[in-house]
């Protein structure tokens, strides 16, 4: 009876022993796991430090700081207007200023402020010789609409001699369109907040009400979820947030009838065409009538900037599938409607240089030369999760402000 006693002792001792070390061994691997994901997927931060608006859906935190992983760390603040961009003040009586609107790619939460497109085009200018100031009025996630509405904020105010916008087809034209947006973005804070432009009966335009006190309970909630725990916790582990992102995508992929998943055959095209839209090889019905609304808007923005004695440049942000050639393989073969889609002919290139024209836009388009710096010379335009790196950012600053001089855009006496 005893030696029993005394083997059980041992088994029980020696499988506490294996459980420790297995623990172990997971608790080392979960680590690495961790250190590795830090150092090589992107984790973005930036949703939270956005606040609802009553007229633009939202803006950026005044004040806020965090540091984002692209993987890179990039450090992020936003001045007390809530700009990615330094205070104002002490730059306001520059001989000329510029106002340059856009979304993500010129808010430039990717890399550092000294970085971004609006600080490269300012150093530029500076380097000839000219006081220029550029002042950055990006916000991740807006549309065109959005970016007139920020102009005509600002305008009073800033009274920019230059309004450059950085146009992003990957999905600027569909953050016009309310049908075209709710398509893969339903129950997102930036759809049920997003102002959108929308003809009256008159046959004018008219920009939709944003119901701002159920926009501050949404956001509130979301900062409450976000608090609680594990949840709390979990945010704080790049290991724990890819296995979320997994699980979600499996859910969304996991069937084509919706029996695994909620969504259906008809979701992922209409997914794919407010992804890939306006590069379908032949437009979509859905895709004019956005296309529509993005003149509409082009027209109402050009008309404000000219009526304040401005000038309004368009400059075309490119993505990285439309760029890099193995990026853009594997951007096709992600997508239902593949064989529908011209990447490399790019007619949604064509199509808002139609636009633009026709509307008499000055325009500046940065494809063929971050094709030539990516394809011939290897260049490193882009960062992981999609945005321009830094050397993303300094080209296309080089070329907006080379095609300024040459076409001499600015319209002040001396430049």
């Amino acid at each position: 009876m005893w030696a029993f006693i005394v083997m059980l002792r041992q088994r029980i001792l020696q499988g506490i022993f294996l459980a420790s070390v297995s623990l172990a061994g997971v608790g080392l691997v979960g680590l690495f796991a961790e250190w590795y994901l830090r150092t090589t997927v992107p984790i973005d931060w930036t949703q939270e430090h956005r606040v609802p608006h009553p007229i633009l859906g939202w803006t950026l935190e005044p004040g806020s700081e965090y540091t984002t992983y692209v993987p890179e760390a990039v450090r992020v603040t936003y001045n007390s207007e809530g700009w990615r961009d330094i205070e104002p003040q002490s730059r306001m009586n520059a001989d000329v200023r510029v106002a340059v609107l856009g979304d993500s790619f010129v808010e430039a939460y990717s890399v550092a402020y000294e970085e971004a497109f609006s600080s490269r085009l300012g150093e530029l200018a500076k380097a000839d010789g000219r006081d220029i100031e550029a002042f950055n009025f990006g916000v991740g996630g807006y549309g065109t609409l959005q970016e007139y509405l920020v102009y005509k904020q600002i305008a009073p105010s800033y009274r920019p001699h230059l309004v450059l916008l950085g146009f992003y087809l990957g999905n600027d034209v569909r953050n016009n369109d309310a049908r075209l947006e709710s398509v893969i973005n339903t129950g997102q804070e930036k759809v049920e907040s997003r102002p959108f432009f929308r003809p009256t009966s008159s046959g004018e335009w008219s920009v939709s009400v944003i119901d701002i006190e159920d926009a501050r309970r949404r956001f509130e909630q979301e900062r409450l979820r976000r608090e609680r725990w594990p949840l709390r916790d979990a945010r704080k582990s790049v290991l724990l947030r890819v296995i979320g992102r997994t699980f979600r995508r499996l859910q969304d992929f996991g069937s084509f009838d919706g029996t695994a998943g909620n969504r259906t055959t008809s979701h992922f095209v209409g997914a794919d065409m407010s992804r890939f839209g306006v590069h379908f090889c032949e437009e979509p019905e859905e895709m004019t009538s956005a296309w529509k609304l993005t003149s509409a808007l082009l027209t109402q923005l050009r008309d404000e900037v000219h009526a304040n004695g401005a000038r309004l440049v368009v400059f075309t942000v490119p993505a990285v599938e439309e760029v890099e050639v193995k990026a853009m393989d594997i951007a096709l073969a992600d997508v239902v409607d593949g064989d529908r889609i011209c990447l490399e002919s790019t007619p949604g290139y064509d199509r808002l240089s139609n636009v633009l024209n026709s509307l008499g836009i000055d325009s500046v388009d940065l494809l063929p030369a971050f094709r030539e710096a990516a394809r011939k010379d290897n260049a490193s335009l882009f960062r992981r999760e999609g945005h321009w790196g830094p050397a993303g950012h300094a080209l296309a600053a080089e070329i907006v402000f080379r095609e300024v001089q040459r076409r001499r855009l600015i319209e002040v006496d001396g430049f």
